[in-house]
């Protein structure tokens, strides 16, 4: 009875209409383009939101953390969540998709009821295209992994990454431990960033900021191709890159390239990781995000 009262008060918290006091969630999937039959990790990170502000939430250690998936032909199938138990914010799994076509998924505890169908107000949302079980896959696919970060409390240090010194005489620093290097970062390492956003700028319109950052792949150690990714530590925001109203969430370095001029865009200020996938190797460059 006690445990009832526990999860019905949690789920009330969830759904409280004060905006100074709710809930809320990131559900990724990876690889985000799969196969019927093939293993995909589910990660979920929750956050409670205070004045605007969202630091990551914890919840008590026998939470039910469910996730609904709703196939192309209606039938639900559940899945139970367990806390990592590096990161007390995120929560994770494992699922195969039994059946091609789109499938839609989402966090069955942020909505008012576990099991109806995933309504557009979860913020847990994700629309999963799976393709035939023998679909072929490219170089991509395979270096999505999972992200690999912790979460990072808002009121609590960045830990951002140290500088390996400078490449090619430049006179910005190349930041982590390579062989992929983001040039252009002021010290700190931080990304700055106009807002609001001027008429003038390519960005204007959207909802991410934005600013140039060169990669810099050291192809002597490495001839391979690059994914970069990222997110929000103390957030639930994705990195972005490039152009766009709403940038695409990954940048592709072929193995060809060396230099890659690009922008990286934020959402809001804070805490913010790159992580950069290659063949044989995965890391991440800590950095903060923030207005000039």
């Amino acid at each position: 009875m006690r445990r009832s009262a526990l999860v019905a008060g949690l789920l009330a918290t969830l759904f409280v209409g004060d905006a100074t006091a709710a809930g809320t969630a990131r559900l990724d999937i990876f690889p985000d383009r799969l196969r019927a039959g093939e293993i995909a990790t589910i990660q979920l990170r929750t956050y409670w939101t205070y004045a605007n502000r969202t630091p990551p939430a914890i919840f008590p250690n026998d939470y039910p953390m469910r996730v609904a998936a709703f196939a192309p032909d209606g039938r639900r199938l559940e899945l139970r969540l367990v806390r990592d138990i590096r990161d007390p914010h995120l929560w994770r799994g494992a699922f195969r998709f039994p059946a091609s076509g789109r499938w839609t998924v989402c966090g069955a505890n942020f909505q008012p009821s576990l099991y109806q169908r995933c309504q557009t107000t979860n913020p847990t949302r994700r629309l999963a295209q799976v393709a035939r079980r023998k679909a072929p896959v490219d170089v991509w696919h395979r270096l999505q992994r999972p992200f690999t970060t912790l979460s990072t409390p808002s009121n609590s240090e960045c830990p951002v990454a140290s500088s390996k010194g400078d490449l090619r005489g430049w006179a910005s620093p190349a930041w982590g431990p390579g062989p992929a290097y983001p040039v252009g970062l002021a010290d700190g390492p931080a990304l700055h960033y106009l807002d609001p956003i001027p008429r003038s700028s390519e960005f204007f319109g959207s909802a991410w900021f934005g600013n140039k950052v060169l990669w810099y792949i050291d192809r002597d150690a490495y001839r391979g191709p690059v994914l970069i990714r990222g997110r929000q530590l103390d957030g639930p925001n994705l990195l972005r890159f490039e152009r766009g109203r709403v940038p695409p969430r990954e940048l592709r370095i072929g193995a060809s390239t060396q230099e890659t001029p690009s922008y990286t865009r934020v959402r809001e200020s804070g805490c913010y990781a790159y992580q950069i996938d290659g063949r044989g190797f995965s890391y991440t460059i800590v950095f903060r995000a923030g207005p000039v």
